[in-house]
């Protein structure tokens, strides 16, 4: 348990180090603009269709100890665990029936465009749901620049933190739509440092609480024990220690999973009703399947029969299958192949093997939308010296398909019911003839053709990204790292 020791001192140190560094001022104003954006959209915007769902699922943990209870909650527990006690706040001060009033002036819209709800959260519940959320996004910026700063310096690490920080699409993820996403990328990034600090403990305990807080990050329990099998070991070492590491790292998936083991079960659950949903679409090239996207011309119209949906989607999930071994193969190649005496994993090496791992997750999804993009884009920035500036450019345009998509979905407006309410029944009607007017237009920037551009290059990008970090893993015995 010592590392979880060094571990929290190591970042009480840190934490001092940023209050007082004359050198971090650019860090501080990033994290104070950063914050301050996120504070103000959080208590006034909300995705009509997740959102309500999402403070309901506090709301039900609250009154019958499981988020599941009204069936509308399909991601792991930890997001309305944090969120709870403030739900708790709130109702000691207002009931709860007034944390999600039902707006009868908002049905117009529902009923035109499928793509919101009367139900709008009030400005307290959505602090309560998006609060905890946004300091996670605070704790990963300062774990990223953290990273960075070790290996290549203050101010490569202020540019990295910056570019992660005041992300439009993490901003709109967290503050505004309150997605879980931003929580399970601090634990995965929390297991990267871990990883290369050598705390193993530290390292299960982040990738078990990643995993209650979107699930995904399991794909990375086999990477886990991979680097801890493979630590630099002094000449004549016993084999039976070699795995002690391991072990550790066993300990602390176990010390994070046994408190929330209760949970398990409608995870899985949850997962098996996700994997057999026949929508396509989202940031995937399986776009084209999506009914609300426009027809190509003869002859590529073709690709474009359901039947072949299926096929597309197998291929894919064949690519990520292949992409879950061969991610294990390569790092074992990486370290056996490195030059001299073999140190600590590096950053952007781990950070790309998870890269890749990551990828293939979102593969195996027939439509993966724009929350789904921020833990690959946070790896991405902390693999950059070993993807190069193609990684740079893949970031750049992954994160403007993701914002993108979300800004198609029914206008940047729609998410400011919220506000609309607040300002009375005239900004009501207003919105919801934006919203219904964008619904059914036509032409160029329609939103199937904005869906179809936005899936098409961010699942294009995500291609590219499987195929870019597999070589550069692949070369990096060869390549000389910045980090």
């Amino acid at each position: 348990m010592g590392d979880l020791r060094e571990g929290f001192q190591a970042l009480r140190a840190r934490a001092a180090e940023l209050w007082r560094s004359k050198q971090l001022k650019r860090l501080r104003w990033v994290l104070i603009i950063g914050t301050l954006v996120r504070l103000i959209l959080a208590p006034i915007t909300s995705w009509g269709i997740d959102t309500p769902d999402f403070i309901l699922s506090g709301i039900d943990l609250i009154y019958t100890g499981s988020p599941y209870s009204s069936a509308l909650y399909f991601n792991p527990p930890l997001g309305p665990l944090l969120s709870a006690p403030l739900y708790a706040l709130v109702a000691s001060l207002m009931p709860f029936s007034s944390l999600l009033p039902t707006y009868d002036s908002i049905t117009p819209a529902v009923l035109a465009t499928g793509l919101t709800s009367n139900l709008v959260p009030s400005p307290a519940a959505l602090l309560a749901l998006k609060l905890p959320l946004i300091m996670a996004d605070i704790a990963s910026t300062l774990v990223i620049f953290q990273l960075v700063a070790r290996f290549r310096g203050a101010r490569p690490a202020e540019l990295v933190a910056g570019l992660w920080f005041l992300n439009p699409l993490l901003i709109w993820s967290t503050a505004v739509h309150g997605e879980v996403d931003g929580l399970a990328t601090l634990f995965i990034v929390l297991f990267i440092a871990a990883v290369v600090y050598d705390w193993p403990v530290v390292a299960g305990v982040a990738l078990a609480l990643g995993i209650f807080a979107k699930a995904y990050p399991v794909a990375l329990v086999p990477l886990g024990v991979l680097v801890f099998l493979m630590r630099p070991a002094a000449p004549g070492t016993p084999r039976r220690a070699r795995f002690l590491p391991v072990a550790w790292f066993a300990a602390g998936l176990a010390l994070g999973i046994l408190p929330l083991i209760i949970y398990v079960a409608p995870i899985v659950q949850s997962l098996a009703g996700g994997s057999a949903s026949g929508v396509y679409g989202g940031l995937s090239v399986l776009i084209i399947f999506n009914g609300a996207t426009p027809t190509f011309p003869a002859p590529l119209g073709a690709l474009q029969t359901r039947s072949l949906a299926p096929g597309f989607l197998l291929a894919l999930r064949v690519v990520a299958g292949i992409g879950f071994v061969a991610t294990l193969g390569f790092y074992w190649w990486n370290r056996r192949a490195a030059a001299g005496p073999r140190g600590p994993p590096s950053v952007p090496l781990v950070a790309t093997a998870a890269l890749w791992t990551v990828i293939c997750v979102v593969l195996l999804d027939s439509s993966p939308q724009s929350e789904n993009m921020v833990g690959p884009l946070a790896l991405v920035l902390l693999a950059a010296p070993l993807l190069g500036r193609a990684g740079g450019a893949a970031y750049a345009v992954l994160s403007a398909a993701a914002f993108g998509l979300y800004m198609a979905l029914l206008t940047p407006l729609a998410y400011f019911y919220p506000l609309a309410v607040l300002l009375g029944p005239g900004a009501v009607d207003y919105v919801n003839g934006v919203a219904i007017g964008y619904a059914n237009s036509a032409g160029p920037l329609s939103q199937g053709n904005l869906w179809l551009l936005a899936g098409l290059v961010g699942g294009t990008t995500l291609l590219f990204l499987w195929g870019w970090s597999a070589w550069r893993l692949y070369r990096a015995p060869r390549l000389t790292e910045a980090a």
